[in-house]
């Protein structure tokens, strides 16, 4: 009689997000499609920077505090976003094509408050907004984000939340955290480099392009001083577009922080412009 080896049927294994607080694992979460939710407990009152680990991949950083209290701060919501799972929604930037609003929900606002927003995009980079004061009658007009800053984030997460400061309270109250998926392309346009002169900038072509497809670059410094090129030389052959600076935009901003981006058409007959993500220069 011949033997035969059991077949024992096993459920798949689930896929899990491992949650960081710094150096420290607080659990794991499992994964619902492409989105996932964990409850940190116990945590103690004071700034937690969370990182998501996944297949040897780690997200950007977000940082929450943690304060004592009993203010509760719902997570912020962003004007044309779809709402998604708790505390998480969805933007197609070219729905907006523009700076985004950030709408604080009616915590329970009161005249006095001060109030300010906090954005983390891509890589870590963190945008802080002004302080609000709350005034007479007690309400709050919507915080703007920069177009910049948003399209840096397109297929990728941005994490926002705001804070709140009571009139005679030293306490600083912390909001939950939104987390904004910023969808618009079909692939990540890679950012412009620049030379050491800092006067020249370079495209170059990625896979997804072809010989049609045309490349334009901006500038743009301290207050919105922009300059730009309309994306008309088409790439051809060339492995990369050579892009002079304007040299009076130079003059303007030498010594200044600027970011720097591409816009691409990938066929001169689409009207549709993909943007490059940012390069971020400390001085010109």
């Amino acid at each position: 009689m011949e033997q035969s080896t059991p077949i024992i049927d096993q459920p798949p294994k689930a896929e899990t997000v491992d949650i960081y607080d710094g150096d420290q694992r607080l659990g794991a979460a499992t994964l619902n499609g492409s989105h996932w939710s964990f409850i940190a407990e116990n945590l103690s009152s004071e700034p937690h920077t969370f990182t998501a680990h996944f297949a040897g991949a780690e997200s950007n950083k977000w940082t929450v505090t943690v304060t004592e209290g009993n203010l509760n701060l719902p997570a912020p919501h962003v004007n044309g976003a779809t709402p998604g799972q708790p505390n998480s929604e969805r933007l197609d930037y070219y729905t907006i094509n523009d700076d985004i609003q950030v709408i604080i929900p009616q915590y329970g606002i009161e005249l006095g408050d001060t109030v300010g927003v906090h954005w983390t995009g891509r890589g870590g980079i963190t945008r802080f907004s002004e302080q609000t004061a709350v005034g007479n009658p007690p309400a709050l007009q919507p915080f703007s984000i920069s177009k910049y800053e948003v399209i840096d984030a397109i297929l990728t997460n941005a994490f926002i939340y705001y804070t709140v400061k009571r009139t005679n309270d030293t306490q600083v109250y912390t909001s939950s955290t939104l987390i904004l998926t910023v969808e618009g392309h079909p692939f990540p346009v890679n950012a412009p480099t620049i030379n050491a002169d800092h006067d020249n900038l370079r495209v170059l072509k990625q896979n997804e392009f072809n010989n049609g497809t045309t490349a334009g670059v901006r500038a743009v410094g301290p207050g919105g001083d922009e300059w730009s090129t309309d994306p008309t030389p088409a790439f051809g052959g060339n492995d990369y577009l050579n892009f002079k600076i304007d040299p009076s935009w130079l003059a303007r901003n030498r010594g200044k922080s600027a970011i720097f981006n591409c816009s691409i058409r990938i066929n001169p007959s689409d009207s549709h412009y993909i943007f490059s993500q940012l390069l971020r220069i400390p001085a010109v």
